[in-house]
């Protein structure tokens, strides 16, 4: 009888500490990903031991969550079958290392208990998220006035990767998309993140949409436009609330039209990328410009899969092959950079083959089906802001980008498949 009562009082200790390491995790993982890295292991380790392994084995027979648990497994299933077509062995595992955190937080996220997806937990979680990301922004603010004042006297500590510190400014710019669906979407799901929700968000929304444009990533701002293109559509078809949307359209175009008036760099930017676009058939010799070095990139990504079409060239050699099609193709920047494809589709394709893409794109597709068919506005939109930025960036490739899918999606979705969730998060 003792035993029991210790055990249960170490399960709630145990359950305790899960809560912390959650919201911690959504607090870290915009800000510093090394301890990103500790939280998640310390919680996939709780989460295993205190699991009630028969009760969700009766939940998983009569709910159709298993489907999505395999789905969103299945594609670390392939990478580590990819094993069996490599030649690079430490690479591969290295590889494997890195995007484990697919393989085991669809499977966590369905193991903790359904306390964890009621409507005041998921607050706490959205708030730590935005509170992680303020944080980053004001530290690289400061870094940036620090460097304007004493040491440079330029205004281009504002600007792209003078301005993150902690991130490439593509993934920074993602984060702060992420978190301005939060605010845009959260009320929308039952979740009211703030009592005076209006003005708290809006001046957020601001801010957060300035340092989206002084990043000068042309995936963010793009992604922030859509985002609030699609707010707007939301509001006057969805909700009937016609002068909200009126009002976020106005606001939008104005506010777009100073922001690349105020800010040259950024336009600068946009110019530069079309000028790329339109004379990519010219552009086999790179001149140090993002887009043209993509172009060049995505073309010998392309022959790559051509070559290796069924089956890919394995997990361990994607590396390898584009490096060495670099070399051949007198690539140099790429190869002296050791790039890889910049474009996460294109890079699966590479090592996976066609069954690999396939899994790859239905990770989404499925997910999208599911969101709309439930109303679920802010999960598609963070399914919509990773699939269109995983176009220019490979960002399965390290733990900034995997860390943050695996993580969000698993908890947006597997939310909607606990009980608490269904009644805090479907809309009315």
């Amino acid at each position: 009888m003792f035993k029991v009562k210790n055990m249960s009082a170490l399960k709630k200790k145990i359950e305790l500490m899960n809560f912390f390491f959650i919201i911690l995790l959504f607090f870290f993982i915009p800000l510093f990903k090394h301890i990103t890295v500790w939280l998640l292991i310390l919680f996939i380790t709780n989460t295993f031991i205190i699991a009630d392994y028969k009760s969700k084995y009766n939940e998983l027979k009569i709910s159709r969550s298993s489907a999505y648990i395999v789905l969103f497994s299945f594609i670390y299933i392939l990478y580590i079958l990819g094993l069996v077509n490599t030649s690079n062995t430490e690479y591969a595992f290295f590889d494997l290392e890195v995007k484990l955190s697919i393989f085991l937080l669809p499977i966590v996220f369905f193991l903790i208990d359904n306390v964890y997806f009621s409507k005041e937990f998921i607050k706490k979680c959205f708030l730590a998220y935005l509170l992680g990301v303020s944080v980053n922004v004001i530290i690289c603010l400061a870094i940036a006035f620090y460097n304007f004042f004493i040491i440079y006297h330029s205004y281009n500590v504002f600007f792209y990767s003078s301005l993150s510190k902690f991130f490439h400014p593509s993934y920074l710019s993602m984060y702060l998309n992420f978190a301005v669906i939060i605010l845009l979407f959260a009320s929308s799901s039952g979740v009211i993140l703030f009592n005076m929700q209006k003005y708290i968000s809006i001046v957020l929304q601001i801010f957060f949409s300035i340092i989206i444009f002084l990043l000068s990533s042309k995936a963010g701002i793009i992604s922030l436009i859509f985002i609030y293109l699609f707010y707007i559509l939301f509001n006057i078809f969805s909700q009937k609330k016609y002068k909200i949307g009126l009002l976020t359209l106005v606001v939008l175009i104005f506010g777009t039209i100073l922001l690349l008036k105020v800010l040259p760099f950024v336009k600068d930017r946009f110019t530069v990328a079309s000028y790329a676009i339109k004379n990519n058939s010219n552009a086999i010799k790179s001149d140090g410009e993002s887009n043209a070095d993509r172009i060049i990139i995505w073309g010998i990504s392309v022959n790559i899969i051509k070559q290796n079409l069924l089956f890919g060239v394995g997990t361990g050699d994607v590396k390898d092959v584009l490096l060495n099609e670099y070399k051949r193709n007198e690539i140099d920047f790429a190869y002296k950079k050791k790039l890889n494809a910049h474009n996460q589709y294109l890079q699966t394709f590479i090592a996976l083959g066609l069954p690999g893409i396939i899994v790859f794109l239905l990770c989404f597709l499925l997910p999208i089906i599911f969101s709309i068919k439930h109303h679920y506005y802010l999960y598609l939109m963070f399914l919509f802001l990773f699939a269109f930025n995983i176009l220019v960036e490979s960002m399965f490739e390290n733990q900034a980008g995997v860390v943050f899918y695996a993580l969000m999606n698993s908890f947006l979705f597997f939310s909607r498949y606990h009980l608490s969730a269904v009644k805090s998060l479907k809309i009315k």
